[in-house]
């Protein structure tokens, strides 16, 4: 984050006010933390070991209109960090907002170089620092029944990787410290959270991936690929097929075995429940109208399983953790298995064989009836609730074509009705036609990505 993106922080009206105090604050994550904290109204104690960085952070926050006070002092050392406190409090005020997040000694090392020593500095400034911290600090917020601690771990306390085992003994240790402290203290009004990113391009990550390149030079590596600067080509998802395309491609093929059907036998596709007699004689007279109208289906139905696959990993592309990721795959898959039952069905119907059994044609009818209507309708509903549900929570849909689409999925819900009351077949084309138009437009409407705030950004960084 640059010092003259201080300004385009987000704002929290309620941090107005408040006095903050963030070790490790003179550089990386911890100047950014002053800085959004000071772009939010709260003064800001900078604390750190480097006089010249930490007076740099403290004149980009005051030139920028934040109010900020310099905070030398070795926070492993107890004595010094109850002068700080003491310091800062006949200054700014009560501290209510503590970010623990001196420390960063993580520099690959292996183990069996490492040194007592080393190990001893390591702990002392990533897990130490934070009990001495805190503890300074602890009883005023106890007893004024308020306050916010933020300690700084990483993800190498969480999983193993490539930081020193000191460093990731320690980080770990304040994951554990910081459960057990939120645990401890929490009924007296006092908050408590760990923050655990992993590797963050600050300064001092900077300076280790140069001199990575300068000891461990690659002839492969081209000079584009050394590291000159923060800006770095962010990889890009292609988020599948297009969705608009797929689905205007299945509903073509449907509509097309439907209509195509239709006027090479002159009739519909009959209903179960008409008179035996006619059904009999529509397979009878239409064999080849009910195959070419089973080979589109059974088309269609290839298209729809893509549509649901891609939607899913769509949407996980998108953030979305919640089920309607994979209600949406699970109810499109369905939807698809559905109407390939369906079509090879129809396409049994029109062999000639059958036609002499009335007995398992009307078997038959009954079963493609039963996969192509409300079989393929409910689950069809369940892959655009899948859709809607997650596209209007996460904002990743217009407002009236999500709710739409749980219109849609609730009709098509009540198409089950089918099974029990004949003459609720009446919804089966109203849900089916509704909901194939609302995928089209839904495919060409949902985002392949969510488009993040830069300020956002910056602030993590």
């Amino acid at each position: 984050m640059s010092s003259d993106s201080i300004s385009s922080q987000p704002h929290y009206p309620d941090l107005a006010g408040k006095v903050a105090l963030v070790t490790g604050g003179s550089r990386g994550i911890g100047a950014a933390t002053c800085r959004a904290l000071a772009a939010n109204g709260v003064m800001v104690a900078v604390n750190g070991r480097d006089l010249t960085a930490i007076d740099a952070t403290v004149e980009q926050i005051t030139a920028a209109g934040g109010t900020a006070m310099p905070a030398a002092g070795d926070v492993t050392d107890e004595n010094a960090v109850r002068q700080l406190r003491d310091s800062v409090e006949q200054t700014l005020g009560p501290v209510e907002i503590l970010a623990a997040f001196a420390g960063g000694q993580g520099a690959p090392v292996p183990t069996v170089q490492l040194g007592a020593d080393r190990w001893r500095a390591v702990l002392e400034s990533d897990l130490t620092s934070v009990f001495t911290t805190v503890t300074a600090f602890l009883p005023a917020m106890i007893e004024r029944g308020g306050g916010t601690i933020i300690t700084m771990s990483s993800t190498a306390g969480r999983r193993p990787g490539g930081a020193n085992a000191a460093y990731a003994a320690a980080k770990a240790g304040v994951v554990m410290f910081t459960r057990h402290l939120a645990n401890e203290v929490g009924a007296h009004g006092v908050r408590v959270n760990c923050l655990a990113p992993s590797a963050v391009l600050n300064d001092r990550m900077r300076q280790f991936i140069l001199m990575d390149h300068r000891c461990h030079p690659r002839p492969d590596r081209r000079e584009s690929d050394r590291m000159t600067s923060v800006e770095r080509p962010s990889r890009q998802t292609t988020g599948g097929p297009p969705l608009g395309i797929l689905a205007v491609v299945f509903t073509a093929l449907f509509l097309g075995g439907v209509i195509v059907s239709t006027a090479m036998a002159g009739a519909a596709f009959p209903s179960p429940f008409g008179s035996s007699a006619g059904i009999l004689a529509y397979f009878h007279d239409h064999r080849k109208a009910v195959e070419v109208g089973a080979f589109l289906q059974f088309a269609a139905s290839v298209p729809m399983a893509i549509f649901a696959a891609t939607v899913s990993a769509r949407l996980h592309n998108l953030g979305i953790r919640a089920p309607g990721a994979t209600i949406a795959l699970v109810g499109g898959t369905l939807a698809a298995a559905m109407l390939t039952f369906c079509a090879l069905f129809s396409w049994v119907l029109s062999r000639p064989e059958v036609l002499t059994e009335p007995a398992a044609l009307r078997a038959l009818h009954y079963l493609a009836f039963v996969t192509g209507g409300p079989g393929h309708v409910v689950f069809l509903g369940l892959l655009v609730a899948g859709i809607a549900v997650p596209g209007w929570l996460a904002g990743l849909l217009p407002r009236p074509l999500a709710f739409t689409g749980l219109a849609i999925a609730l009709l098509a819900e009540v198409c089950t009705l089918t099974l029990l009351v004949s003459g609720a077949a009446i919804l089966l084309p109203i849900a089916r036609f509704t909901a194939l138009a609302w995928l089209i437009a839904t495919g060409f409407l949902l985002p392949r990505t969510r488009i993040k705030m830069q300020s956002s950004k910056d602030t993590l960084t």
